[in-house]
């Protein structure tokens, strides 16, 4: 303390008895206490700050998960309302028609139009759990996809896949082939395009797919995207993200990505 300056010289050598003798040693234990109030009080702080913003973040990741739920049950409700709408119109109106046409004594007309039904409940089928996925893999599963949506929509589709090696994860495969699956009915549905690409491959230890069309383009919050969300949250629950990119007249750009996994 003599050698900071905060002690003078002569009073560490002040005479006994004198009424300096002990200002060193207070001035000493005030220097001291001072120090540690300072401490102590700058460690609580920086706790309480820490705290604060552990509290803060906690708060923020419940509010993200309750949000998330809701847009998961909202996506269930819409996927089951055109599971339904699909069953009512098509379904229903093939089977209406078989009875009408037995009524009627047309049992060759019934036997056809039930053959329809039955059809249709295969592709229903298909659409929810396609087999070739459970059986061969993401990749022949998506290629039969993009041959069938092309044949049946009229449109163009360039597909490039570079998958590794092995299968992925169910869930993973799940996921991957429901965005490109609904990305690509939204395009048949509302895109008005002429040519669509899909790719989906490996990128800096990642897995990303695009799935781009030329057509009119259309605005991701009104309505002709009510269905898009779901798209986020199938990437979402195997740890990816989703971005759509869309402008009036120029086209639409779905791009995804996820932790590539270890092949299963």
């Amino acid at each position: 303390l003599e050698y900071a300056g905060l002690i003078p010289h002569q009073a560490l050598f002040t005479p006994p008895g004198s009424p300096h003798q002990h200002l060193p040693y207070v001035v000493t234990t005030v220097v001291v206490g001072v120090g540690l109030y300072a401490t102590l009080a700058f460690t609580v702080r920086a706790f309480a700050g820490i705290y604060e913003r552990q509290r803060r973040e906690l708060v923020r990741r419940e509010q993200a998960l309750s949000r998330l739920s809701a847009k998961l049950l909202s996506t269930r409700e819409e996927e089951r309302r055109q599971l339904a709408g699909r069953l009512h119109d098509e379904l229903g109106q093939t089977l209406a028609a078989a009875r009408w046409a037995l009524a009627a004594g047309s049992p060759q007309e019934a036997d056809q139009l039930l053959g329809q039904a039955v059809e249709l409940l295969r592709d229903l089928a298909r659409e929810l759990r396609p087999p070739l996925l459970d059986e061969l893999g993401l990749e022949p599963a998506l290629r039969h996809l993009v041959e069938r949506f092309s044949a049946a929509s009229g449109l163009k589709v360039e597909l490039e896949l570079t998958l590794p090696r092995g299968r992925l994860p169910r869930r993973m495969e799940t996921a991957l082939f429901r965005v490109i699956q609904e990305a690509l009915e939204n395009v048949r549905r509302h895109a008005g395009a002429s040519r669509v690409e899909v790719r989906l491959g490996v990128e800096g230890g990642k897995l990303v797919g695009e799935v781009r069309d030329d057509g009119r383009g259309f605005d991701p919050g009104g309505p002709e995207g009510v269905g898009l969300p779901g798209l986020r949250e199938w990437m979402s629950g195997v740890g990816g993200s989703l971005e759509i990119e869309s402008t009036r007249g120029k086209g639409t750009r779905i791009r995804f990505w996820a932790p590539l996994p270890s092949p299963v």
